[in-house]
């Protein structure tokens, strides 16, 4: 039988602000980690039961404003923080990636949909 979670995180910082270059090292920055720990507590509060399996996720992205952006750029953050969250062991159980931009909704935000594959 197929298991699915559906749930909102917060809309993620851009990956210029995510990632910060101290001593010639890559590191998370402070807002990337904040942004994590938030995540990570919403997961707790939908399961506690990480998927194992190849799983398909779908976002709808709700943007905060109207600028540009580009949706490739919106995935590697959200994804990376509900890996750390718990929610799966790595990216490359997921099979399937899909991703809608929906213009201009305060406050911005994300509406994660995660299923598992039989």
């Amino acid at each position: 039988m197929s298991r699915w979670l559906q749930f909102q995180l917060p809309f993620p910082p851009s990956n210029n602000r995510y990632y910060r270059n101290v001593n010639g090292r890559m590191i998370i920055s402070r807002e990337g980690r904040e942004y994590a720990q938030r995540v990570a507590g919403i997961i707790r509060t939908v399961t506690d039961d990480p998927f194992l399996d190849g799983i398909v996720v779908n976002i709808k992205a709700h943007m905060p404003d109207k600028r540009r952006r580009d949706v490739d750029n919106m995935l590697k953050v959200p994804l990376d923080a509900m890996q750390k969250a718990g929610l799966y062991g790595d990216d490359s159980q997921i099979v399937r990636l899909g991703i809608e931009k929906i213009h201009s909704t305060q406050p911005g935000r994300l509406e994660v949909l995660i299923e598992s594959i039989d």
